[in-house]
């Protein structure tokens, strides 16, 4: 493999909470969301990519948590609210995608779509939710409404309208269109390169990232992400390094160069 796409997570995958620390020098991720990435880590990305690997990140974050992202790490493309909204280097949403996603989202920020229906049928029932600054999704903290297990696992359950999926980042619950999602996107960008899915790296630590792993010819994962993510890595015959954080992620890069055949 000497050419390829990484798709990669942030948070908890390549940058963490500033007390998750070592002694690797780190740089701060502008938008909001507090989260620190090791230099070395920035270098390792930069040598992939003037080797010819495409790098993109996707996150669940939203727009101005995510954006900032371009001026930390070189990217190709932002993946963002778990792939719904793909941003390229100029910094807008992709067209052609945000076409797909509009049976369910409406036009982008107008929040008029089924997705947002649904969401008012949400707060209805009194959890409170968050969609501010979100395009193509919205999330239900799970602290934020003091839910209970049971109560997670009865909207985890609960049967959703036609377009509309979900899933658990952070320990929050996400509903965002079917028609989106991390590898829907990831399959989106592999197309328009000509690359098949089988022949990509993919980086994740959390259950948003599983759909992923489990297509893409790499899974890659650090011991620190959820137990269902290393099961899944470990029966693909995936790579898992053997430390946490920044330690991890730089690990995780380095095992991705071996791979491509490149330096880093």
């Amino acid at each position: 493999m000497s050419s390829t796409i990484v798709f990669t997570d942030i948070d908890r995958t390549l940058a963490f909470p500033p007390e998750i620390g070592g002694t690797r020098e780190v740089v701060s991720i502008p938008g909001g969301v507090t989260s620190v990435i090791a230099r070395t880590t920035i270098e390792k990305v930069a040598a992939l990519r003037r080797q010819g690997v495409i790098f993109c990140v996707a996150t669940g974050r939203r727009f101005r948590g995510a954006i900032g992202l371009f001026n930390v790490l070189p990217l190709d493309h932002l993946l963002i609210e778990h792939g719904c909204v793909i941003i390229g280097q100029d910094g807008r949403p992709d067209a052609a995608w945000e076409m797909l996603q509009r049976p369910t989202t409406g036009v982008f920020g107008k929040h008029e779509g089924s997705l947002w229906e649904f969401e008012r049928i949400l707060q209805r029932e009194g959890l409170t939710t968050d969609s501010d600054g979100r395009w193509a999704s919205f999330r239900v903290g799970v602290k934020a409404n003091s839910l209970s297990e049971k109560m997670v696992q009865e909207l985890l359950m609960r049967t959703l309208p036609e377009g509309i999926t979900r899933t658990m980042n952070l320990g929050d619950i996400d509903f965002l269109p079917t028609s989106g999602g991390k590898l829907n996107a990831s399959r989106f960008i592999t197309a328009r390169y000509g690359i098949a899915i089988d022949a990509t790296v993919a980086m994740g630590d959390d259950r948003n990232d599983i759909e992923l792993l489990a297509v893409a010819g790499f899974p890659v994962t650090l011991v620190g992400a959820t137990s269902e993510v290393i099961e899944l890595v470990r029966k693909r015959g995936g790579y898992i390094a053997s430390k946490e954080a920044h330690e991890g992620a730089i690990l995780m890069l380095d095992w991705i160069a071996i791979k491509c055949n490149a330096s880093v």
